[in-house]
């Protein structure tokens, strides 16, 4: 029987709860006919063996080198040839940091003149694949030889390295756009895949009008995450409530700070509710189920004092004590996050995506602009993420109540606890048109893409 090899990468936290724990890579553990190879980080190599290794799945830890002068210049010009307001938010948040106002202009210039010239991106895409030949990987095609590379996250450095190997031994290359917020906020891809796979139509627009794919190159696949949203049972209330200590007749609302790497006043804005709660400016019966970043730092939480409404919960398998950006998440990670969802009457997040995540169990929303107490000048304050193209959609789909104040959080909060069903319309369609198909087949349809690729004469 011949054989295929699939290598597969897994350089990015949330590809563990993306793809390898879908039917994306788990409808191929009962093929004979095919070897799937993962690479992720040396030091991770173990835990994913044990996760995901197989007869067929082969785990290989790899001795990722740190980013090259080459890497740090191509990843810079990449993230100036395309113009989008998140990139160009970016650009003045760094010069709002280093001052560096050279750069900051010759930047300007390459997003309004040259990204928009498709030959430009072409050139330096041909001149970038010079430095990244796949050296990194180059004995493991050697030993393997495989037909296909998965990239599972098209603008990791890694990953284009990958899609670079694949070029250079004759293997075809599918990439896939990990997140709805990646083309507008990461740029140019460095290496373009043979073929590439999106969530939904909106994002296979960005990749034409941004990336110079062929529509013919893009396969739509759905959300294969979100699967389990579909497909899996919820926990019992009482279980669930059990487990995070909190009163099952009560109000839950489900908040997601923005991290450490955004924002140094959270625990501001947990005090204010916490404060609003005890004060009757929100109903006493509401909790909080809070939602901590698993890439990011919580040292925030040193600063606020949690009451007996409020449970700290923080999802993830950890590699080092207190070292949080290479946090995995798994399975049991996705549905507890489900369990959440299901069970909260209403979700707050200083991020979008988490939001789109409640609206497929139709649960209001809120989006904060909130700096705590403070007052801080927009260049510093999570105002500035309003610029950002994705949260820009998301307003405007009106699914959502946007809240800039303490006053205007309360009042969110109190009617959309009174009248959930409220912009749910909205709500739905929004879910519908960031998911593409909530059918629970997202990771099959992925599965099958890469099996016809597979397949003679294809």
């Amino acid at each position: 029987m011949n054989k295929s090899t699939i290598f597969i990468s897994s350089f990015n936290p949330f590809i563990s709860r993306n793809i390898l724990c879908t039917d994306a890579l788990g409808l191929f553990r009962s093929r004979e006919d095919v070897l799937i190879v993962i690479f992720v980080p040396d030091y991770k190599s173990a835990y994913f063996a044990k996760q995901f290794g197989g007869p067929n799945i082969v785990v290989e830890g790899v001795n990722l080198p740190s980013a090259s002068p080459a890497d740090i210049f191509f990843t810079y010009l990449a993230s100036s040839l395309v113009w989008t307001g998140t990139l160009w938010a970016h650009k003045k948040e760094k010069f709002f940091r280093d001052k560096k106002l050279l750069r900051f202009l010759v930047s300007g210039l390459l997003m309004k003149l040259a990204g928009r010239l498709g030959f430009v991106k072409d050139l330096v895409r041909w001149l970038d694949l010079r430095t990244i030949s796949g050296h990194v990987f180059r004995d493991y095609f050697e030993k393997y030889k495989p037909d296909l590379v998965f990239a599972t996250d098209v603008f990791n450095n890694d990953d284009a390295k990958l899609i670079a190997g694949a070029k250079f031994f004759g293997a075809v290359s599918v990439a896939m756009v990990r997140s709805w917020d990646n083309i507008t906020s990461k740029g140019m891809f460095r290496v373009k895949p043979d073929k590439l796979i999106v969530h939904n139509e909106l994002i296979k627009h960005e990749a034409v009008k941004y990336e110079g794919m062929n529509p013919g190159d893009i396969f739509v696949s759905g959300l294969p995450q979100f699967d389990r949203y579909i497909k899996s049972p919820r926990l019992a209330r009482e279980q669930f409530f059990r487990r995070i200590k909190l009163d099952p007749q009560g109000k839950l609302v489900l908040f997601s700070p923005f991290g450490q790497r955004f924002s140094s006043t959270d625990w501001q804005v947990l005090d204010i509710l916490k404060q609003g709660r005890l004060r009757g400016e929100i109903p006493k019966e509401v909790q909080f189920l809070v939602r901590l970043p698993p890439n990011d730092s919580v040292a925030f939480l040193d600063r606020f004092a949690a009451d007996e409404a409020f449970f700290l919960d923080r999802p993830g398998h950890q590699f080092s004590a207190g070292v949080f950006r290479d946090t995995e998440l798994d399975e049991k990670d996705t549905e507890w996050l489900a369990d959440s969802l299901y069970h909260c009457d209403l979700v707050i997040s200083g991020g979008a995506t988490l939001l789109v995540d409640g609206a497929v169990f139709d649960k209001p929303a809120i989006l904060i602009y909130l700096d705590g107490w403070e007052h801080r000048p927009y260049s510093k304050s999570v105002r500035r993420f309003m610029e950002y193209d994705h949260g820009l959609w998301l307003r405007n789909s009106r699914a959502i109540k946007t809240v800039f104040t303490p006053g205007e959080l309360f009042g969110a909060i109190n009617e959309y606890l009174v009248h959930p069903e409220n912009d749910s319309v909205k709500r739905l369609s929004m879910a519908k048109e960031q998911c593409w198909r909530l059918d629970g087949q997202s990771g099959r349809r992925i599965y099958n893409f890469i099996s016809s690729l597979l397949s003679p004469g294809v």
